[in-house]
């Protein structure tokens, strides 16, 4: 699938833009590492782990996040593509269970450079919400509308961070300019309610068809739930890193 052809229509999350007002401080519960800290990575890995499954899952209104678990995602529209999951398929009012569950298995911050790349680990991610289907898979006409629940097993997040410096009320601050994700379960499983209008047969034959062949699914469903994530966790990471001064995220000494 085409990644022109992946629309994320509207994420309900935080503020669409990050808010330039006045610094804010981070939550007392935030850890922080000094950047001359010999054991840096170790020290941000363990710290990332502890804010998003401790504090930032459930969100944090001093930052202007709201819960990341469930997250929340009003509009995901994917449209056809040209391999053989060949389908437009939107998701309305969809909710993200699991990511309170994830660990912090890599984790390597450049301070000089404003770069992070890092791996996590979320067990059971778990997508939940309405859907409205046509198109065919595997050569196979199918159409349907209703409930949709789409899981991730043992899902391994390779994530970029890429973020350029400013300077607001001559403090330094960072905006976050890419954030890219890529996902990589180890298992995909899929059930659509009311497929063919409700055809209990067909229905149950499909959804088989689609668990049977999921590697070839999410190899055609992943570039847009990829950058929906994306779009969400870049604001998520400006909320913090527009507002909270660099030098009270990372402390420019442990002396």
């Amino acid at each position: 699938m085409n990644m022109g052809l992946v629309q994320i229509v509207c994420l309900v999350l935080v503020a669409c833009t990050a808010t330039f007002v006045d610094s804010k401080k981070l939550p007392p519960s935030f850890k922080t590492c000094p950047r001359d800290a010999p054991n840096l990575d170790e020290c941000t890995r363990a710290a990332v782990e502890d804010a998003l499954t401790k504090t930032l899952y459930k969100g944090d209104p001093s930052l202007g996040i709201l819960p990341l678990d469930p997250l929340a995602i009003t509009t995901l529209a994917i449209g056809r593509g040209t391999g053989s999951v060949n389908i437009d398929i939107t998701f309305n009012n969809l909710k993200v269970y699991g990511l309170k569950n994830l660990s912090v298995a890599k984790f390597h911050h450049n301070v000089e450079e404003y770069t992070i790349t890092a791996e996590a680990i979320v067990p059971d991610l778990r997508l939940e919400g309405d859907y409205d289907m046509e198109g065919k898979i595997l050569l196979l006409p199918v159409t349907g509308k209703g409930k949709s629940t789409i899981s991730f097993s043992d899902l391994k997040a390779v994530v970029k961070l890429v973020g350029e410096p400013f300077t607001k009320n001559n403090q330094k601050f960072i905006k976050i300019t890419v954030f890219d994700v890529q996902m990589f379960p180890k298992k995909m499983q899929m059930h659509f309610d009311n497929l063919f209008n409700g055809d209990q047969a067909l229905g149950k034959t499909m959804n088989k068809l689609l668990n049977d062949n999921w590697e070839i699914v999410m190899a055609d469903m992943r570039p847009g739930i990829e950058a929906a994530l994306e779009q969400v966790f870049t604001t998520i990471s400006n909320q913090i890193y527009t507002n909270v001064p660099y030098d009270d995220i990372y402390p420019p000494t442990s002396n």
